[in-house]
């Protein structure tokens, strides 16, 4: 497995805390925040490099995953570049988030794929349905709280030996308000664990980490997010 040790980052730092926000709100910030910014966040990620490790590990996943397998992605977006990705490599595709207008943009630009509104946290899929499940800069807008649960879940949703992709940040907080989100204006809310705890977290729900790296999303996040990739035990 990869080294995740690198510096503590505080990401707490400069950003005011959250304070008695129930969960319910705290996924109308996440909602909305995805809501304001979706035709930007679309801009943004379609314009991103091939070099970036959201196209990365998404290509290598998809040369580890059987032939016309059933993939999951929480929280996917407008669709760009991940769903677009497996639908053309062959896949069926599933796609859930929280923001309506997002899923709007991925159902206009992907009618390919299943693509529906919705938290994480509220969706019900059969046991072993998906042979990989992806979860990209999607932890971090859950509660830290409700991780075991949604971990387990996807535990179950996995075939066995299937895999799951994700990716949290380094730092560890309760919770916060991230104001002028991403550049485009408007707040959004984000917590996190660690990631030696995730990794835990993963391990207690039977998912068995083979891929802990730190990564850089550009220049200007040099510090970047931990991305892990972990199987079900069979």
């Amino acid at each position: 497995m990869s080294s995740i040790d690198g510096p503590v980052v505080r990401i707490v730092a400069s950003v005011p805390e959250s304070i008695d926000l129930n969960d319910v709100a705290k996924a109308e910030l996440v909602r909305d925040g995805y809501d304001r910014i979706a035709e930007d966040y679309l801009r943004l990620v379609s314009e991103s490099p091939d070099s970036h490790p959201r196209r990365q590990r998404t290509a290598m996943l998809l040369a580890a995953i059987p032939a016309g397998s059933q993939v999951l992605e929480l929280g996917c977006g407008a669709g760009i570049p991940v769903a677009a990705e497996i639908i053309r490599d062959g896949h069926t595709y599933t796609g859930v988030d929280i923001s309506e207008r997002q899923v709007e943009l991925a159902m206009s630009h992907l009618p390919e794929g299943d693509f529906r509104v919705g938290n994480a946290l509220d969706q019900a899929f059969d046991a072993e349905a998906f042979d990989a499940v992806l979860a990209l800069y999607v932890l971090t807008h859950i509660p830290r709280e409700q991780w075991h649960t949604l971990l387990a879940r996807i535990f179950r949703w996995l075939k066995p030996h299937g895999t799951l992709l994700l990716n949290v940040p380094h730092g560890d907080s309760p919770g916060w308000l991230e104001q002028d989100f991403l550049g485009f204006g408007g707040t959004n809310w984000t917590n996190a664990y660690g990631a030696q705890t995730t990794v835990g977290i993963l391990e207690a729900e039977g998912l068995r980490v083979v891929d802990a790296t730190a990564l850089a999303d550009d220049d200007s996040s040099p510090n970047g997010w931990v991305w892990l990739t972990a199987v079900k035990r069979g």
